[in-house]
């Protein structure tokens, strides 16, 4: 059975860098960042984005799936809304899903956020939206992993997640 791992949390907490560990460890693999869907200027969040946002991502991650080659389909996201979360997941196909919310230290995540503020790579509205209560990641459905450097064990530890 093909495995969605979403890798969800607060921008900064570096999802991309986790992902692309990921990416080079498990075999037929692909990774895909939802953000990258939902950055517009200005950034809308209303029931129309919404439902564009879940159309859009289900239909990418289904394509995957539907591959005879890809068999773990590995997502990055900043998403706080469960309810965005659940409709997603019911539009998959069928596969084993494991979600993971990321969580780092919130000076951790503050000092990687203004580098991207910096570039001009996000901008404050989307900012605030993703990281506005860091607690909503807290209490989200799926397995919270607290960490301070990315490495070879945290990867290991996401990826032995797919057999609990």
């Amino acid at each position: 059975m093909k495995t969605v791992y979403i890798l969800n949390g607060p921008v900064g907490v570096l999802k991309e860098e986790v992902c692309l560990m990921m990416k080079m460890k498990l075999i037929a693999s692909v990774y895909l960042n939802l953000d990258s869907l939902w950055q517009t200027n200005p950034f809308i969040l209303n029931a129309e984005t919404k439902n564009m946002l879940i159309d859009n991502a289900s239909y990418i991650i289904n394509n995957y799936l539907k591959s005879n080659f890809y068999q773990n389909i590995i997502i990055s996201c900043s998403m706080p809304d469960k309810e965005i979360i659940d409709e997603l997941e019911a539009k998959l196909l069928k596969a084993k899903i494991v979600k993971v919310i990321l969580i780092r230290d919130e000076k951790l995540i503050n000092k990687e956020t203004e580098k991207l503020l910096s570039k001009n790579l996000i901008d404050y509205d989307f900012l605030d939206y993703v990281n506005n209560d860091l607690d909503k990641y807290q209490i989200l459905s799926g397995n919270t992993l607290e960490f301070k450097k990315v490495n070879d064990d945290l990867i290991k530890e996401i990826i032995e997640l797919e057999n609990n």
